[in-house]
């Protein structure tokens, strides 16, 4: 047909149907086989296809792409933005920018960065934090107990509640206790201690050294094994001497002096008073400045007057 060809009818066409230029259908086709077309294929209004649409090449859209069932994707690269609405479960998933969630994000599994981790708000974790580096913040707060099974190291340390150390403390610096130390043990002090108040030790006290003493000392009961050397005065009351009490200077008793055993002078003896025996007196001479009194008999050996005698 060198002209134009229109069929009033129904045309049926028992092999192949080859047109060389264009084709225009002003109403539905139906194509019962297959269809190849070696060109592009352009379609101006809506497209329906109701079986599967494989295609061996790129399919570009140039506007929304809606799908109402499940999209299977192999290889996805997303130039612009990916926006999803509903659920998304991603398997073996590479972020080559930055993976950022307005809302919560939850992790069934373990989870690792191999850089730096930020979080810009709280971190909740209802397990375990176990790092193999140094953990470091602003402040540390625990509600439970925290155990450190090597060296803690710290500018300053306080504690309001009660400290229990299993082991040895060494202190560098100054230790101040604002409220009562109880130490079960023993306390050793290689340097001056000072302390400001009272001290009362309920115990024994050894000193392995000197104790000076600025102010007054008070004592009870007093056992000295060496000896006692005050350079100063010394004031007692009811004191009991069990072995000899000896002064290399002056001696002066304010009150009365009592000796229940026998008293030896190596030199003169100064009464400015009277000498009362109620036993003798005896001696290697007797020498009198003013009279002698004697109400009882007196037996000499001989007797010499130098001046007047009246009998």
């Amino acid at each position: 047909v060198k002209g134009t060809f229109t069929a009033d009818g129904a045309a049926t066409l028992n092999d192949t149907l080859e047109v060389k230029g264009k084709a225009t259908f002003d109403s539905d086709t139906e194509t019962k086989g297959s269809s190849t077309i070696n060109q592009n294929l352009t379609v101006k209004g809506a497209t329906n296809l109701q079986g599967d649409v494989t295609a061996d090449s790129n399919v570009t859209v140039g506007k929304d792409l809606t799908v109402s069932g499940t999209t299977n994707l192999q290889n996805t690269n997303v130039a612009g933005n990916l926006d999803v609405q509903g659920d998304t479960t991603l398997k073996n998933t590479k972020v080559d920018g930055t993976f950022e969630t307005t809302g919560n994000a939850t992790f069934d599994g373990d989870t690792e960065t191999k850089g730096n981790a930020k979080f810009d708000q709280n971190v909740d974790v209802d397990g375990n934090i176990t790092a193999k580096g140094d953990i470091s913040g602003a402040n540390g707060s625990f509600s439970g107990d925290l155990n450190v099974s090597g060296k803690t190291t710290t500018g300053s340390l306080e504690v309001t509640g009660d400290s229990t150390i299993g082991g040895n403390e060494h202190v560098k610096g100054a230790f101040t206790a604002d409220g009562a130390a109880t130490l079960n043990d023993t306390l050793e002090v290689k340097g001056k201690a000072t302390f400001d108040s009272d001290i009362e030790t309920k115990g024994s006290a050894s000193v392995g050294k000197d104790l000076t003493v600025s102010g007054t000392t008070n004592l009870q009961n007093t056992n000295v094994a060496g000896n006692l050397d005050v350079q100063g005065d010394t004031t007692l009351k009811n004191t009991k001497v069990d072995g000899t009490l000896e002064t290399t200077g002056k001696a002066t008793f304010d009150g009365d002096t009592e000796t229940k055993g026998n008293a030896k002078f190596d030199q003169n003896v100064d009464v400015d008073g009277n000498i009362t025996a109620k036993g003798d007196i005896s001696g290697a001479n007797g020498s009198f400045s003013g009279d002698l009194n004697v109400t009882g008999k007196t037996t000499t050996g001989s007797l010499e007057v130098s001046g007047d005698s009246t009998v």
